[in-house]
């Protein structure tokens, strides 16, 4: 599906989730919400090569291993394919030739790969966890983490939330299902108090740590 295409749909899905869930429509009321005539979705800026990082599901056939998606639908079939579209380049060809060697290492089929190539480190490494910088913070998280896998993305809906927020330093900011804490944390230097919740195990431990990083 074209690109374009797919942001007309969803745009659409959000004016139908609005309008059934709030009773707002794509004008009057709405207007001040959604930034006036600002599009209700905004396109990435990166629309492939872009993810940080992922988990690959690794097919054999005898002794000869292939990396594979899911078949549509389906949990136990898979379609292998050479490469990943939504990884850049260069991380495509550095995971070729480490496949062989993260398997023996590991002796299992999903990597979180780091650092992130994209931005222009040089090693594609298989570790629990790893770490971005965004906005001059830092933040870890792990394979099981909720974490926004398009940085490029990340840092526009941050300079749009702030620009939305416009906050003065007095603020109390309730931070809802938090992940590992990157708006809250993000926002900190603009508010008074955060107020961070979160409900996955897995997350808390990182949402801790990048307080301190």
């Amino acid at each position: 599906i074209d690109y374009r295409a797919e942001i007309e749909i969803k745009e659409m899905q959000v004016k139908e989730i609005f309008k059934r869930g709030l009773g707002l429509s794509a004008g009057g009321g709405s207007a001040k919400i959604f930034g006036g005539d600002k599009k209700l979705v905004m396109p990435s800026p990166v629309i492939w090569g872009y993810r940080n990082k992922a988990h690959m599901n690794i097919v054999w056939e005898g002794k000869a291993h292939s990396m594979a998606y899911h078949k549509p639908g389906s949990a136990d079939e898979f379609i292998k394919v050479k490469k990943c579209f939504l990884l850049s380049e260069k991380v495509n060809i550095e995971l070729e030739k480490q496949l062989d060697d993260l398997i023996k290492k590991r002796g299992q089929a999903t990597f979180l790969l780091s650092p992130f190539l994209h931005y222009g480190a040089d090693e594609v490494i298989a570790r629990e966890s790893s770490c971005e910088n965004i906005e001059g913070k830092k933040l870890s998280f792990g394979q099981g983490s909720f974490f926004q896998i398009n940085i490029a993305m990340l840092k526009e809906l941050i300079d749009d939330l702030k620009t939305n927020l416009a906050l003065s330093g007095r603020e109390t900011i309730a931070d809802i299902y938090c992940g590992v804490g990157t708006f809250g944390i993000i926002l900190s230097d603009n508010a008074k108090k955060i107020l961070a919740v979160e409900s996955s195990a897995d997350n808390i431990p990182f949402l801790k740590k990048n307080l301190f990083l």
